[in-house]
This record gives structure tokens, sequence and C-alpha cells, in this order.
């Protein structure tokens, strides 16, 4: 009568075979030989035999080595771990290990026949290697996989060779000595996802400059401008990586989409430390900024400018201004003045008037009425009581035949029911009677909620004049004082 078969005899045999083995090698007296370890590699038994080999401690490490080297020679590299893993001393699989590493390295480094299985057998094993080892290997096998590639390679060549070699997770096991390749992989369009998290992710100080490097070649050839590539640019830190950014907007082969996500991620990026006031080190951001504000279109002037104030503050009005050409293109007066006072409030915030003087002392000496405007509302906004004197011979043309118009621009004035044009003298007069205002309220005395609403009131109104403005900042101030809170 035939019995099922028992589930726990069948647990017990393997490890009772193997140590039937291991008496039996000792029973046989002294450690196999070569040729004994050639022949067992050639059977589901003989490797069984191997593995007794591998963990008897009473073997000579040259055996146990040599038999693990003659798995990987076999190409049976995925046996090597588990033998290895059966050394139950941890410190003497560390040393079994790491002997064997050393040996493999040197059949990758001669490009022996087994080197594929060879350079497998190593990555499987580094957790076992002291980091001084760790790194010697790596730095092998790059040069092995690497030496003949560069970013001159045609792509189908480098595909074919990488391929032929390497898979992308053990480039990324590399550590900082495959960074070239990948990028080089990256910039190709293989396996990018993978090579920029391995870019992104590595300590290296090669890294980033890698990754940008790889990207300019990348975004161009594929279009392909996603989520998780415009943060790793952002992650950077670089002033390179917002540079890209901004050429990216620039990139009319780009729909628009990606092109406006790359200028928000570039505009995030310029509150970062290594980027807001490093004047030097943001200087080619500000030439890409210069470069969007250069075209006809008014929402990228007004955007440049309010950037480019973001990372140089007061230094950098002179060139905001010259992105204001006359040209005509301001169609909604009521943005663009919303617009001028974004900027002039943004520079108002780093507290420091005098940086912006030299720019707006130009400007309303010499500037264009676009940027007179611009000139005048700031120099109100910043309490600039030093600009009254050049603001007076402009305000001193109100209603008469040297004064300007700013209808087109700034939209018209509502007096006693009639409305006329804004014009520069009208607006150089409200800003000496705001400056005035500003002084005479004492805004350092005052709290900072009671400061803030003060401040505003007087410098956003620029459609008044006289007592009629007095009252209504003063009007509007109070109602400010008894809203409630935001929560």
């Amino acid at each position: 009568m035939r019995h099922p078969p028992n589930p726990i005899a069948r647990l017990l045999l393997p490890s009772l075979f193997t140590g039937l083995l291991a008496i039996a090698l000792v029973a046989c007296g002294g450690a196999p030989e070569e040729a004994d370890l050639q022949k067992w590699a050639g059977s589901e038994a003989g490797f069984q035999r191997l593995a007794v080999v591998v963990r008897d401690k009473e073997q000579p490490l040259e055996t146990r080595v040599r038999a693990l080297e003659v798995v990987v020679e076999k190409q049976q590299e995925l046996r090597v771990r588990g033998m290895v893993e059966l050394i139950t001393d941890m410190a003497d699989r560390q040393t079994v290990a790491r002997t064997l590493v050393d040996k493999l390295a040197k059949q990758v480094e001669s490009r022996a026949p087994s080197q594929l299985a060879a350079k497998d057998t190593i990555l499987m094993l580094a957790r076992y290697l002291a980091p001084e080892q760790l790194d010697r290997v790596q730095k092998v096998i790059a040069a092995w996989a690497f030496s003949d590639i560069t970013w001159e390679t045609p792509s189908e060549e480098l595909k074919t060779k990488l391929e032929s070699r390497i898979s992308a997770g053990q480039i990324a096991d590399l550590g900082p000595y495959g960074l070239e390749s990948a990028a080089i992989l990256l910039a190709n369009g293989f396996i990018a996802e993978q090579m920029v998290r391995y870019l992104s992710g590595s300590p290296s100080p090669d890294a980033k400059p890698l990754l940008l490097k790889a990207f300019r070649r990348f975004f161009p050839a594929f279009l392909n401008v996603n989520p998780f590539y415009l943060d790793s640019i952002r992650k950077t830190q670089d002033p390179a990586g917002a540079q890209l950014l901004f050429q990216l907007y620039q990139d009319t082969k780009l729909d628009q989409k990606s092109r406006d996500a790359a200028f928000t991620v570039g505009a995030m990026m310029l509150d970062q430390p290594t980027i807001k006031g490093q004047l030097e080190a943001s200087k080619p951001i500000v030439d890409e900024l210069v470069k969007i504000g250069s075209t006809p279109l008014i929402e990228d002037r007004w955007l440049a400018a309010a950037n480019i104030l973001t990372i140089t503050g007061g230094a950098g009005l002179g060139q905001v201004l010259d992105l204001f050409k006359d040209d005509k293109t301001y169609t909604e007066p009521a943005a663009n003045g919303n617009s001028i006072l974004d900027l002039c409030f943004e520079l108002y915030k780093e507290a420091k008037p005098s940086a912006s003087q030299p720019a707006i002392e130009k400007a309303l000496a010499s500037g264009n009425r676009i940027q007179k405007s611009i000139a005048i509302l700031c120099s109100k906004t910043l309490v600039m009581a030093d600009m009254k004197p050049a603001l007076a011979p402009i305000a001193a043309t109100l209603s008469g035949k040297g004064d300007t118009s700013l209808a087109d621009f700034l939209g018209e004035v509502d007096s006693d029911g009639k409305k006329s044009p804004l014009t520069l003298g009208f607006l150089a007069q409200n800003a000496i009677e705001g400056i005035d205002l500003l002084v005479a309220s004492k805004l350092e005395t005052l709290d900072e909620s009671k400061r803030k609403a003060r401040h505003f009131v007087i410098a956003v109104e620029y459609k008044e004049l006289g007592a009629q403005y007095a009252k209504d900042i003063e009007d509007r101030y109070q109602q400010s004082l008894k809203a409630p809170a935001p929560k």
C-alpha cells in the first residue's frame, strides 16, 4: 500500500543530503582537486557537492573560493549568492565573498570568457564588500563597460554596446563611476526615467552637472517635459537648472502646457538660497529672463520683470525698466496698473530703496512714458522722499500742453463725474502727495498690521489727488482695520 509523501521528510532531505556529502568529503581526506570541481559543475548533484565545499570551514579558503569561481565560469552565477548565504558564520561569509570578488574582478579586467558572469556575481555580492573594495570593483566594472563610450557615440551603437554588457539597474550599482554613462544614456533617450532617478539621487558633486548636461540634449530631441524631470531639475538647486527651464519656456517646438510648466518650476527655483541674491551665479538666469521679456508678448514682459526682481532685488530694476518699450502693446490698463504695483511691492519687500534709486532717477530723467510711469509709482511705494525734486517737473506739466497721456496704458481718471485720460503729470502729483502722506503716517511707529494696511491703501491709489485722495485713503484704512482677520 502506497502512502502519501511525508512533507516533513521532504523538507529534511536536502539538509540530510548535504550533511552526508560533508561526511563523505571529510572521510575521503583532503580537499577536492580542480578536476573534482570541474566534474561536479556538470550536474545538479554536482552543484550540491560544490555548495558543501563552499560552506565547509574545514576546507582551505582557496578551495572554497575556487569552487565558486568554477560555478561562475560555467555561467551559473545565479547560484553563487545562494551558496555564499549558506555559510552560517557572517565573518567567514564575508571573507569568502571578498576573496571571490577580488578574483572575479581580474576576470573582468582581462575580459576573460566569463567576464559577464563575473561582473554579475560581483554586483550580487556587493553587500559583503568593505567600502574601499566596493569602490575599487565599481571602478573596474565601469572601465570595462564604458571605456569606448562617449557623448559622441551614435545612438544605435551606444544601445548595442550597453545592452550586451550591463543592465540599467547595474549602472546604478556602480556608484559615482556610472554617472557619466547614465547621463549619456539619458541624453540619447534610453531608460531615461531610471537614469534620472540615479543621477538625481546621487550624492556625488558630479551628478547635478551631468544631469543638466544630459537634459540639454534630451529635451530638444524628445520633447518630453514631464513633471518628474522638471522636479529633478528643481531639486538640483543649481542656477544652471533654472536657466535651462527658462530656455525650455522659449522653445516653441514644445507644447504650451510644457512650456508653462517649465517656467513655473524655474520661477520656483528663484527663491532658493543658491540663486536668490547671488548676482554673479544667477546672471545667466537673468539673461534668459531678459530674452523672454524682450518679446512682443506683454504677459512675458511682466513675468520676466517680476522674476528678475525676485533674484536681483532693486539692483536689477534697470534691466527690468529696459524691457518696457513704448510699443503700444499695453491693452489692459487695469491689469497694467496692478502689474506695476506688484513690481513695486516686490522692491519694497527688499527693504533697500537705495538699490532701486539709480534706475528710478534715470527713468524719471530720460525714460519713455512707460518707464516713467513705473518709476513714479515705485518711488511712492518705496516712500522715496528724495525723489520729490525729480517728480516735481513732471507734476508741473499737469493740465498743461506738455503733459503726456497714459490713457492707453493706465486708463482714465474720474473728476467731478467727468472722465479724462490719466497723465504723467497727474501720476507724478499723486506720487508726491502719496509720499507726503506715507511720511506723515510714521509707518515705523505702527504695529505690523496697521503699517501694512496704511502703506497699502496709500500706495495703490494712483487716480486721485488732493483732499479727495487723503479722505478716501483714510476711509479705506479705517475699513481695513474693521475687517475680520483672515483665518
